[in-house]
């Protein structure tokens, strides 16, 4: 039991370094960046594109899809609502 808590600390304190936040906060600047090159002003967009924790979601998803997306891939097609929250469908 003990081994695993020091796995979960030692992975909690990866989690919170400076290296992977400022990655965190580069990523999302990013996307917001992206967000105002293509004239997106809805800001149910911009909240979630804030959302550290649903940007790791998007992230994760794109690295699983076969292939690689680009930010402009995020608003073609026509959006709709999965738990409230605006998406965009191809």
């Amino acid at each position: 039991m003990i081994d695993f808590l020091q796995k979960v600390e030692k992975l909690l304190n990866i989690l919170t370094s400076e290296e992977v936040t400022e990655a965190k906060q580069t990523f999302k600047d990013s996307v917001i960046a992206s967000l105002q090159h293509y004239g997106d002003t809805n800001q149910e967009t911009f909240s979630l594109a804030s959302d550290l924790h649903a940007l790791g979601f998007l992230r994760r998803d794109e690295s699983r899809s076969i292939e690689p997306l680009e930010c402009h891939q995020f608003l073609q097609g026509a959006s709709f609502f999965v738990f409230g929250i605006q998406m965009v469908g191809h």
